[in-house]
């Protein structure tokens, strides 16, 4: 009787540790979030159009410039005038130099965000025109499409959207939008703040502003095709790297390099320790806003912020362990004091220095 021996051969074939990730409503940002970004020198020489399949983006090398932290606030959290112009908004941030439309940067400026189970939009965006001295919202009609829900590798997505404003009299200034996205790589992204891995999405938008000056008679034409590289991560809210490029005669020209990085939110936090609790209030000094988290939960106890002579200028109930932010916009230069309330017996004060 013979015996037949069987050979059985395997074969190993390398496989991806990863898998291409999608990116979901609730990978985008909510109302309360808050991220820390570094903003690497737009001179920076960086490869920004190599992308595809399992592909890996190494910026290891960037340096921060500048640091930051963008918070998206509520509604109830704008200035008065911001709420009104942007009713039916989800949330608002303020990060930056200023928004642009019609040659003008303008200062001061809220950008507004809906969210839905469809995509992330942007609703629109104000601000105070340089040189006019006057406020003026631009809200998108419909809502400019900056990521469609579920996003997944080769997604392609087409939105156009306009924006006007204006004084009668005064000026007017008119937008026309159209956007083009396409997803053309997933892997894994390096950044100085770690590794992440990642949908990456090209943007083309072409802007056409209009801007007719009423007091000078005068009409100006503007087009601008700016490109938009962004890394998305799953939970990461914003992109966790964007490169902003303009393009002039077919070249693009580098402008805006930004990334994430986590460690600058507990870096940036002071704590101020009570007799029942600890807050954390930061940044101070402060500009433009402060935020307030309690470190536990609160029952019976308020915030209030008072200039030197004592006058109550703002207050706050405590009674989450959510963060609260407390616009500074309307505060001249100076110190301030943070007191702290329960039950109507003061439990701490703190100096609040606003400094712009």
């Amino acid at each position: 009787m013979k015996k037949i021996i069987t050979s059985i051969s395997i074969l190993l074939i390398p496989v991806s540790l990863f898998a291409q990730i999608t990116i979901n409503q609730a990978d985008l940002p909510s109302a309360g979030n808050m991220y820390g970004i570094t903003n690497e020198n737009a001179t920076a020489t960086v490869d920004y159009t190599n992308s595809g399949p399992n592909h890996t983006w190494d910026f290891t090398f960037l340096t921060a410039a500048s640091t930051g932290i963008d918070t998206f606030f509520t509604l109830s959290q704008l200035p008065s005038d911001f709420q009104t112009y942007f009713i039916g908004a989800d949330m608002a941030d303020k990060f930056g130099q200023g928004v642009g439309i019609g040659g003008f940067s303008l200062q001061g400026a809220y950008t507004a965000y809906n969210k839905s189970g469809n995509g992330f939009y942007n609703r629109g965006f104000g601000g105070t025109v340089p040189g006019f001295g006057i406020t003026l919202p631009f809200i998108y009609i419909p809502g400019d499409q900056m990521v469609k829900f579920p996003l997944d590798y080769n997604d392609a997505d087409l939105s156009s959207s306009i924006a006007f404003s204006g004084v009668p009299g005064v000026l007017s200034i008119n937008r026309s939008r159209s956007r083009s996205s396409l997803v053309d790589g997933w892997g894994t992204l390096q950044l100085p703040s770690g590794n992440y891995q990642v949908l990456r999405m090209k943007t083309d938008i072409m802007d056409h502003d209009s801007v007719h000056i009423d007091l000078l008679g005068t009409d100006q034409i503007l087009d601008n095709i700016t490109h938009e590289y962004k890394w998305y991560s799953s939970g990461k809210g914003l992109p966790v790297l964007q490169i902003n490029t303009n393009e002039i005669g077919g070249n693009e020209t580098v402008t805006q390099i930004t990334y994430q990085d986590p460690s600058l939110l507990p870096n940036s936090i002071q704590t101020i320790q009570t007799e029942n609790t600890a807050l954390n209030i930061f940044p101070n000094p402060a500009s433009d806003y402060v935020f307030v988290m309690p470190t536990e939960k609160m029952a019976n106890q308020k915030m209030l912020i008072t200039d030197v002579s004592g006058k109550q200028l703002d207050e706050i109930p405590l009674s989450t362990i959510e963060v609260t932010t407390i616009d500074l916009t309307g505060f001249s230069e100076g110190i301030y004091f943070v007191k702290i309330f329960n039950s109507g017996n003061i439990q701490s004060v703190q100096k609040l220095i606003v400094n712009r």
